[in-house]
């Protein structure tokens, strides 16, 4: 990481809103993508098969995602810190 740049508080400012917009418009094309879906689905759950609404299973199949992600994200930076 360049000292200079660590230095300056605008940059790291700058930074976070830029992840913030990111994160904002990825979440939104997300959510439209989600609503668009509402169609009735066939699944087979592990406990059973049903009609869903498919935004059901695209919000499951995203947040599994999401925790898993987060998991080996910290498993890994306890790796590095061990």
């Amino acid at each position: 990481m360049d000292p200079m740049r660590a230095a300056d508080p605008s940059s790291h400012a700058a930074s976070d809103r830029r992840k913030q917009l990111a994160a904002a418009i990825l979440g939104g094309l997300g959510v439209l993508f989600a609503a668009l879906n509402l169609d009735e689905v066939r699944v087979n759950w592990i406990l059973g098969t049903w009609s869903t609404p498919l935004v059901l299973v695209i919000v499951v199949s995203f947040l599994l995602g999401a925790g898993g992600g987060i998991l080996f994200a910290r498993r890994r930076a306890r790796r590095r810190t061990a």
